[in-house]
C-alpha cells in the first residue's frame, strides 16, 4: 500500500507499530530519528508524517524554526503528496526570509491542492520579496496580485466561517497593497519609455532641420504631444467615504434608515456616544445594521480602477495559522 491510500487514522494516529522502534507520544519530543521506510509499511507511513508534522508544528510555535523544517522534511519524506506539508515548510522558510525556499515549496503545495490558500498566501508573498531584491523580475509583480485574487476569492467562498471571513479581510488589504505597487512600477517603466522615446525624436528632429525657428517650433509642438499630467491621486466620490470618519470604507454597514458607515466606527460611536443613527439622530443598534454588500463592490471597483488611491493601514498583518 502507498503512502495516504485510504487509510483510516481515528484517534490512535500516533500509536505507530514500526518494527524495532517504539514512539512514545509522552517523549516524542526527544525522539529525531527519521525510520529507515524499508522497515514500514502500508498505514504506518501516513502515521509517522503525522507525527513528525505534530512535532513540526511545536517547534514552529516555539520559533524554532530550523527545527522545524527538519521536522516537516521527515513528514515529506513520509508523504511527499500532502500538499500541507509543503504549505506549513514553506512558512517556516518565509520566518527565516528563504523566500526562494519559501516559493519552491508554496508552489509544489498549490501543485498538490490549488485551494491551498496558506500556500497561495505564502507564494505571492515570496513573488513579492524576490522583486524587491530583483525588480528586473516584473512579472513577479504580476503574478503575486493573480494569486492573491486566487486565495481571496477562496477565501470568501467559505461563507459563515468567522477564520475564513478573517483571513479573506487580510488578503483583501495584502491584494490591495499588491495592486499598488504593481500599478507604480507600470507607471515608472512608461515614464521610462515615454523619456526614452522622447529622446530619440528630439535627436531627429535636432539632426535633420536645419532652421532654428522651424527646430524650435518642432521641439515645442512635440512637448505638447507628449506632455502627461503627472500620476496623482484622485479625490474619492463622497458615497465610499464613511460619514463619521470621512474616510474610505472597507466594511460597510447600513443603518434602517438606508446610511452606511464604517462597521468599526460606527460600533465605536455607539459606545462612546449613543445608539443612535449619527445623521438621522433615530435609534439604532448593531443588532439592526446590515452588511451593504453592493457598497462594498463599488469599492473594491474603484480600488482596481485607481490602485494608487490605496493606503494600507499600519498595522500587523494576521498570519494564516500553521
Amino acid at each position: 500500500m502507498g503512502c495516504c491510500a485510504q487509510t483510516n487514522l481515528g484517534q490512535n494516529a500516533f500509536n505507530l507499530n514500526v518494527p524495532g522502534i517504539r514512539f512514545d507520544p509522552s517523549q516524542r519530543m526527544n525522539q529525531r530519528e527519521i525510520v529507515d521506510k524499508r522497515e514500514v509499511s502500508g498505514e504506518n507511513f501516513i502515521r509517522i508524517s503525522i507525527y513528525h508534522k505534530t512535532l513540526g508544528k511545536e517547534h514552529f510555535m516555539k520559533k524554532e524554526f530550523a527545527q522545524a523544517v527538519i521536522e516537516y522534511s521527515k513528514a515529506i519524506n513520509y508523504c511527499p503528496q500532502i500538499s500541507v506539508y509543503y504549505s506549513n515548510r514553506a512558512l517556516c522558510y518565509k520566518a527565516q526570509h528563504e523566500w526562494n525556499k519559501a516559493l519552491e515549496d508554496s508552489r509544489q503545495a498549490v501543485i498538490l491542492d490549488e485551494n491551498n490558500i496558506k500556500a497561495l498566501d505564502i507564494m505571492a508573498e515570496a513573488l513579492i520579496e524576490l522583486e524587491r531584491r530583483d525588480p528586473k523580475k516584473s512579472e513577479s509583480l504580476s503574478e503575486a496580485v493573480k494569486t492573491f485574487e486566487k486565495a481571496h476569492s477562496l477565501a470568501l467562498d467559505k461563507k459563515g466561517d468567522e477564520i475564513a471571513e478573517s483571513i479573506a479581510k487580510e488578503l483583501d488589504l495584502k491584494l490591495k497593497r499588491a495592486r499598488k505597487m504593481l500599478y507604480l512600477k507600470q507607471q515608472i517603466t512608461h515614464q521610462q519609455k515615454k523619456e526614452d522615446t522622447s529622446q530619440f525624436i528630439k535627436k531627429i528632429i535636432e539632426k535633420n532641420e536645419k532652421d532654428q525657428s522651424k527646430k524650435r517650433e518642432y521641439l515645442e509642438l512635440f512637448q505638447e504631444l507628449v506632455k502627461e499630467k503627472e500620476t496623482h491621486k484622485i479625490e474619492t466620490p463622497d458615497y465610499l467615504n464613511c460619514k463619521i470618519s470621512y474616510e474610505v470604507m472597507k466594511d460597510p454597514k447600513m443603518t434602517p434608515d438606508g446610511i452606511s458607515y464604517e462597521g468599526n466606527v460606527l460600533n465605536e460611536h455607539f459606545i462612546r456616544v449613543g445608539y443612535f443613527d449619527p445623521v438621522t439622530r433615530r435609534e439604532v443598534d448593531s443588532t439592526m445594521l446590515i452588511p451593504n454588500y453592493s457598497l462594498k463592490k463599488a469599492i473594491d471597483h474603484f480600488y482596481i480602477q485607481h490602485p494608487n488611491n490605496f493606503e494600507p493601514e499600519k498595522k500587523n498583518v494576521m498570519e494564516i495559522s500553521i
